[in-house]
């Protein structure tokens, strides 16, 4: 409009990478200046994770078949999804001793996968759950699967922005604060420099890495992709290196820090922007947008 792009609605979010079929990268890191911290002194805090084995096989045929190919009929889609479910290899691979699963979101017919892991593994948490995401508003079921577990006894640690490259996002998810301290969540607000991350760890034992954040958009409305992977090792050092983090460079959130929503005003603006916000993607997908279209570029000889 008058130049400028607002159609951010279903857009490709995901960030993958496959080199000739035998190593792939999957993550939230974007090819962007502000992604370097050597080039940029606000360079992101983000994570990526390299695969090797037989889960690459899956990574590249979902690019094959989402990227390079025309955008398949609804018809194509149930189509694909029967066959995935008659094989078993599509759910996950395991190679060393490692159980790993390419979990991907769409507007078709894997519109919730990505949410339903972090459920399950919320839900079946015994010791911590850990998660550091850049955009964090989920919804209200993954909302109460982080509260219950925090009364249960869970230790409940949630990374977010403090020093945020887009302000209003910290303000929405500060309306969620007092929500979830009062139930004995932990919130630490990263500070060094804004985070781009979306990755957890729950028990030690089962772990995320990829594009999805855990807001409206990326939950409800745009393409996203995952690793989840069951590895004590690899949950440990992905542990491990976000610990270094909230020890290093983050501040916690003290529950009377957000005293400041008991006031009647502020609290009744919250709940109408919380449920706004809440039901933005049911909103969003009743817009009409353009059928995404994918068109090669070939370079001309000079």
């Amino acid at each position: 409009l008058f130049g400028a792009r607002i159609n951010l609605l279903r857009r490709m979010h995901n960030k993958l990478v496959v080199v000739d079929g035998e190593r792939a990268f999957v993550g939230g890191i974007n090819y962007s200046e502000d992604h370097l911290t050597e080039s940029h002194p606000q360079g992101k805090q983000d994570y990526a994770v390299e695969v090797e084995g037989p889960l690459v096989g899956q990574i590249q045929a979902f690019c094959r078949a989402n990227v390079l190919a025309p955008q398949p009929t609804r018809g194509q889609w149930i189509q694909r999804w029967r066959a995935d479910l008659e094989d078993d290899s599509s759910q996950g691979a395991e190679d060393n001793g490692a159980v790993a699963a390419f979990v991907t979101r769409d507007n078709h017919l894997h519109r919730t996968d990505i949410e339903r892991h972090y459920r399950a593994a919320v839900r079946s948490a015994q010791r911590r759950v850990l998660i550091a995401n850049a955009y964090f508003f989920p919804g209200y079921r993954l909302l109460r699967d982080l509260r219950r577990a925090a009364r249960r006894g869970v230790q409940v640690d949630l990374v977010l922005q403090g020093h945020p490259d887009q302000p209003w996002v910290k303000r929405a998810t500060e309306l969620l604060y007092r929500h979830l301290l009062r139930a004995g969540v932990n919130i630490f607000e990263y500070n060094e420099r804004p985070l781009h991350g979306k990755v957890a760890v729950v028990d030690d034992t089962w772990a995320t890495v990829g594009s999805s954040n855990l807001d409206p958009t990326s939950l409800s409305l745009n393409l996203e992709a995952n690793v989840v992977v069951r590895d004590v090792e690899f949950a440990r050092h992905l542990r491990e290196r976000i610990d270094h983090l909230m020890a290093e460079s983050c501040e916690r959130v003290e529950r009377q820090a957000t005293g400041r929503l008991h006031s009647f005003w502020i609290a009744l603006r919250s709940m109408v922007v919380f449920h706004a916000l809440r039901r933005f993607p049911v909103w969003a997908a009743k817009v009409t947008v353009r059928e995404p279209r994918v068109v090669a570029m070939h370079s001309e000889a000079p």
